[in-house]
């Protein structure tokens, strides 16, 4: 419902999130429930923001053993509110030393919000950037994202079998009731 203020469709919310799943072997649908939907909880947070904001989660959230929503939370309030939200970032260890906490401070006090957000975005640039992409040519990088790409496959062939099922399931069920609701006597005389 928000999607507008991040200055996305939900066509385009999708695509971002399947390209992220390619680069990073995290799900999509991990993606845009864990990340992408809290992401846009937070209206302050839109445009290349919104996007840079991704990564660093995923990115977070790989070097800190960190799930995604978590991560995302942390991240949405850090850039909702730079003051507040850098309390919760520095607890899982992102450091900012002062000079930057008070560049933060005084650009959000002075309305340039954008301008403290992409500092924020830099530190956790510096801090945790690489990490997603670096782990995808790890060998348990290699079998996650194998295990993305089959768990795709089944979705898909999922999708294409579930008509077929379902006419069979409509067909066969009314058989399975007459069956079972016969009389014991007449069950005796039917051959299994």
């Amino acid at each position: 419902s928000s999607g507008a203020a991040a200055g996305f469709t939900a066509d385009q919310l999708k695509r971002l999130a399947e390209g992220l799943e390619g680069a990073f072997a995290f799900d999509a649908d991990d993606i845009m429930n864990q990340v992408t939907t809290p992401l846009l909880t937070f209206r302050a947070v839109s445009g290349e923001v919104f996007e840079d904001a991704q990564v660093q989660i995923l990115n977070m959230s790989r070097t800190l053993g960190m799930d995604l929503q978590g991560a995302a939370m942390q991240v949405g309030k850090a850039l909702q509110d730079p003051v507040e939200g850098l309390t919760a970032l520095r607890r899982s260890g992102v450091s900012f030393n002062n000079q930057q906490q008070e560049m933060i401070q005084s650009m959000y006090e002075a309305g340039d919000a954008a301008g403290a957000q992409k500092l924020i975005l830099a530190e956790l640039n510096a801090e945790f950037g690489g990490q997603a992409a670096a782990y995808m040519e790890t060998g348990a990088g290699k079998l996650d994202a194998l295990k993305v790409a089959f768990d795709n496959l089944s979705e898909s062939i999922g999708g294409l079998l579930l008509p077929v099922i379902t006419t069979l399931g409509a067909v066969v069920r009314p058989l399975v009731e007459w069956f079972t609701n016969l009389d014991n006597t007449f069950k005796v005389l039917i051959p299994t």
